[in-house]
């Protein structure tokens, strides 16, 4: 089998889409009041925590199973709230989190699957007794299935029977001695009603409940219990919400526009106030006014449009004024409600924004022209939802700035002082020169200062101790006071500097002669003195200084030697022998040597820790990177030249060598934290962010918009920029913050409209998409389909054309024809972008019509315009471009089309009969 190709699946991305979500204390200690948001999307589950006004990821879980319904209820005794899941198969079971083992478990699994009965078409529903007495399952129609729960778990499910078989919803009543359903049903004359049945678990049967069937608005899709003392239940109806409390008539009643309610949210524990959305994404609060002479009895119902959100597909209420809201077609959010109306009429506003990139109803792979990365361009969401989203393998980059200059070889941030907190200063090196930015009066600008060496490059700047930074030329190496950028000292080398690294207390400099320096500053006097130096066998060309965990205290059994925390090493990639060498700081002992195999050179080196682990990052000429594990052992070393007395040294071993492609031009490194976390910025062609997650290195794309290639990065967390990173390319400099670091990079397109289907011409750089929105006219809704050009870059809409009423698009792709009677070159082709469409008649089960249509992009101008059409007698259901031809599968025929001139006519048709 050697040598035989192997696929295999992962799961890039995790579900996104929220099918349910509720609000209880499930991983709380013994404090009642404790909440936890809990979110189901697709067959994970996901709890968070509300803290510091964000939704804080606390647990996650997969499921072996789409989730079907669920719902949470607090056993016996006991002050946390369990977890009931249906899921696919008609499989349930009970999760509840363990304090000791701090994750999910599982209590209890079951089957409920019936063989003989029909599915029930409205959806399987799992409802809980308010007063945690019993689960009733609606799986099936005509049939109840019920789990009661006991103070040991739960017992054996049961069946029960029921008359209605078309039931529109189910809920348990609040308030009853024995457990009581509530039921919305329809009849066969398409009435819907309300009916109460009260379960007897002792004769396993139903009996009447204390309400008689009562006719409800025939648009009813929803009831809403009511907990006491009020008592009853809310029917949401399309155009009416009215509150029945058990007697013959309906209570209360207040006309709405007309909509479809989806869902709701209980606001307070009394039960006065509510939340609904419906499928607009129109949020509303729902206010029971109660009687002020009979406290227990609503006296009308008061509604309020709060404003538009993602069209929810759950709601839960956080507390606080914090509201949870779950979509399946537009991105999930966290709410806050106001007070009063902002300045857009809206009574909240948009804490959180949770992207979601699914329903996919269609999608295209795009080559990038950031360094051949391919992106894979989605038509995600629906209805007012709609949008495009563009899903890179990376990370996405926030540009707060940006400036146009070129030519930037180098960039560093430098502090105002030791005590600030903010940097202030950007040091740009250039070739023969060096600038500088400032943070002045919120914008930067350029400023000189006086000790500072403007006319010449800089190989490397950085803060040091006591009020001062260094800078590195190929001259001297000079240290500058930050406060009255004096020039406080200098240090000339023999020979003219060729690299450079530091770090506050230390700079290690490499000259031409094949000597290395290690310089440090004296607190006493603010001057620059020699530490220690070496010469080598081979030039110099790159350094790193880091530092490799000592020997543990106690355990260096050495006169005069001291235990310590970290030990200072400096790397050094050689030009000539392609080697890598690891030396003591102190006395620039070598400690070890590698060689590089191949014959690439190391441009830069790196040591670096990520979760306690050590490495050190080589990046080669070509775009390669070599990555090692470096393990420290203490050492005594004996001087046999000098015969001096042991010292405590330390051997370094490189293991675990990797390899791996990054890009094609050579690598530099720069680090920066993110969240905490160190990550390191491999700087090429592909600039990669790599970083470390359960001991393990990972790489991630950054993706940026203004440049193919990144040559450098500092961190630069100035008070208007807090968090951000100052990146460099041949053109620009870039001021923004990193995403959290994540595998995927999704960005997101609005587009206010359904899109359904997508192409993409590399030729015109344009995107193709057919949508779909859904209008009121005169009180009637309309669905108008059109056909939206975009630009791939800036996605920009460049033109629209739109199909006719009833008309709807079914297929979109791209054409080359192999003889091609309207190009102007008989060398060149055009490359077409093919839509194919229906007429769809509510009455007509089949299209009886529809066309294709051949649009053409005109260059330079890039204006789009229908070429050609054609009409068939059938649907076009489905496009694809085929040996220079266009195959369109039209009803339940497929067809080979081809684009030539008619004889009869001046203009250019399809024909299907072949050439």
């Amino acid at each position: 089998m050697s040598g035989t190709p192997y696929s295999y699946i992962v799961t890039a991305q995790k579900p996104t889409a929220v099918n349910y979500s509720m609000v209880c204390n499930f991983t709380g200690s013994d404090d009642e009041e404790s909440q936890d948001l809990i979110v189901f999307k697709g067959n994970c589950i996901e709890v968070f925590n509300l803290k510091n006004d964000k939704l804080q990821v606390f647990e996650s879980l997969p499921l072996t199973g789409m989730v079907r319904s669920t719902g949470y209820y607090r056993p016996h005794a006991q002050k946390r709230d369990v977890l009931l899941v249906l899921t696919e198969g008609e499989y349930y079971c009970v999760l509840s989190y363990d304090t000791t083992l701090k994750k999910i478990v599982s209590k209890a699994i079951g089957n409920v699957k019936d063989k003989v009965l029909r599915e029930i078409e409205t959806g399987q529903k799992v409802v809980i007794d308010p007063d945690d007495r019993l689960v009733g399952m609606l799986l099936y129609d005509g049939q109840l299935k019920v789990i009661p729960i006991e103070a040991n778990g739960l017992r054996d499910p049961f069946n029960l029977s029921l008359d209605e078989t078309k039931i529109i919803d189910l809920k348990f009543l609040y308030g009853c001695m024995r457990p009581t359903l509530c039921m919305l049903f329809e009849d066969t004359k398409r009435q819907r009603f309300i009916r109460t049945l009260t379960i007897d678990t002792r004769e396993l049967e139903f009996i009447p409940g204390p309400w008689s069937q009562q006719a409800v608005d025939c648009g009813a899709n929803m009831i809403i219990p009511v907990p006491l003392p009020l008592g009853g239940v809310i029917v949401i109806a399309s155009t009416t919400l009215s509150y029945y409390a058990g007697t013959s008539e309906m209570v209360y009643c207040v006309e709405v526009q007309y909509t479809q309610t989806l869902c709701f949210a209980r606001i307070n524990r009394e039960g006065t106030r509510y939340l609904l959305g419906d499928c607009r994404g129109v949020l509303i609060v729902l206010v029971l006014t109660v009687d002020v002479q009979q406290p227990g009895k609503v006296s009308g119902i008061i509604i309020d449009y709060l404003g538009v959100t993602s069209a929810p597909e759950t709601i839960s209420y956080l507390g606080d004024g914090f509201v949870f809201i779950g979509s399946v077609f537009g991105d999930n959010q966290l709410i806050k409600l106001l007070d009063e109306k902002n300045d857009q009429g809206s009574s909240f506003e948009v804490v959180e924004v949770f992207p979601n990139i699914g329903p996919i109803v269609d999608m295209c792979l795009v080559e990038s022209n950031r360094g051949g990365q391919g992106q894979l361009v989605t038509c995600s969401g629906a209805y007012k939802d709609g949008s495009l989203r563009i899903v890179r393998n990376g990370i996405g980059l926030h540009e707060q700035a940006s400036l146009d200059v070129s030519g930037i070889k180098g960039i560093w941030s430098i502090r105002a002082s030791s005590s600030s907190l903010f940097d202030k200063f950007l040091i740009q090196s250039f070739i023969g020169e060096s600038r500088i930015l400032a943070m002045e009066a919120d914008e930067l600008s350029e400023i000189e200062m006086e000790g500072f060496e403007g006319l010449l490059s800089s190989l490397f700047c950085g803060n040091m101790l006591h009020d001062s930074f260094v800078q590195v030329t190929d001259r001297s190496v000079r240290l500058i006071d930050t406060v009255t950028f004096a020039l406080l000292s200098e240090f000339v080398p023999e020979r003219p500097i060729t690299v450079a690294s530091g770090d506050v207390h230390t700079i290690v400099i490499a000259c031409s002669g094949c000597e290395v320096i290690s310089l440090n500053v004296d607190p006493a006097s603010r001057a620059i003195k020699k530490a220690a130096s070496i010469v080598l066998d081979h030039d110099v060309a790159c350094v790193s200084l880091g530092m490799l965990p000592s020997l543990p205290t106690g355990k260096m059994e050495v006169e005069g030697a001291e235990s310590a925390v970290a030990w200072p090493v400096v790397a050094l990639g050689m030009w000539t022998d392609n080697s890598i060498r690891l030396h003591e700081l102190s006395s620039l002992h070598e400690v070890s040597r590698t060689s590089i195999t191949g014959e690439t050179q190391a441009r830069d080196v790196l040591i670096v820790e990520l979760e306690s682990k050590y490495y050190l990052m080589v990046g080669l000429g070509d775009g390669h990177l070599l990555t090692y594990q470096m393990l420290s052992n203490p050492m005594i070393r004996v001087d046999d030249a000098t015969h001096e007395a042991p010292t405590a040294s330390m051997e370094v071993t490189l293991t675990d060598k990797r390899l791996c492609a990054l890009g094609n031009l050579p690598v530099t490194f720069s680090f920066f934290r993110n969240s905490g976390e160190m990550c390191v910025l491999a700087a090429c062609d592909r600039p990669t962010i790599i970083y470390s997650r359960n001991q393990k290195i990972l790489f991630s794309v950054l993706n940026t918009s203004k440049s193919t290639k990144i040559n450098g990065m500092t961190p630069f967390h100035a008070e208007n920029f807090p968090d951000c990173l100052a990146l460099t390319s041949e053109s620009c400099l870039l001021i923004g913050n990193i995403e959290d670091i994540q595998k995927l990079h999704i960005q997101s397109i609005p587009l206010g409209e359904e899109p359904r289907r997508i192409a993409h011409s590399s030729k015109s750089s344009l995107y193709a998409v057919v949508t779909s929105k859904t209008v009121m006219t005169n009180g009637i809704e309309e669905t108008m389909c059109r056909v939206l050009f975009l630009d791939d870059s800036s996605m920009e809409l460049i033109s629209s054309y739109d199909l006719e009423l009833l008309e709807t698009g079914f297929a979109c792709t791209t054409v080359e024809f192999a003889a091609d009677p309207l190009s102007s070159s008989a060398s060149t082709s055009k490359e077409y972008f093919a839509i194919s469409t229906g007429y769809i008649v509510n009455d007509e089960p089949d299209a009886d019509r529809g066309r294709v249509l051949l649009f053409e992009v005109s260059s330079p101008v890039r204006k789009v315009d229908l070429a050609v059409e054609r009409d068939f007698k059938a649907a076009v259901y489905s496009l694809a471009a085929v040996g220079g031809r266009l195959a369109a599968g039209v009803g339940s025929k497929v067809q080979v089309l081809n684009l030539r001139v008619m004889d009869d006519i001046s203009q250019a048709t399809y024909s299907s009969r072949p050439e």
